[in-house]
């Protein structure tokens, strides 16, 4: 269910075009509210307790996977941030993904 903010209008009625709004200070445009972020990461609930893992890759069975994240359809204040967190299976109108490659 898509929410609005009642004192925001930013010209767009959903997703804005790439490069709509000034690039932050290091360069990069686009990186928090336009879209969510799909990611390759599969979703999955650690036990408590266990050991955290630095980065995993992701591996074994499952459909779920990682979305990184808010976008212009979220307007809660625990949905706001770029560390929010969610997950899904298929398409969703405010759901993009970024090309990117693992650092040697």
């Amino acid at each position: 269910m898509s929410q609005v903010l009642a004192d925001l209008d930013d010209g767009f009625a959903a997703t804005a075009p790439v490069g709509s709004f000034a690039a932050n200070p290091l360069g990069f445009f686009d990186l928090g509210g336009n879209v969510a972020e799909w990611t390759h990461d599969l979703y999955t609930v650690q036990p408590g307790g266990s050991a955290a893992a630095m980065d995993p890759l992701a591996s074994g069975a499952g459909t779920l996977r990682v979305i990184r994240g808010s976008s212009w359809q979220h307007s809660g204040v625990t949905e706001l941030r770029l560390a929010f967190r969610d997950y899904g299976d298929g398409r969703r109108n405010d759901l993009g993904f970024r090309i990117a490659r693992y650092a040697q």
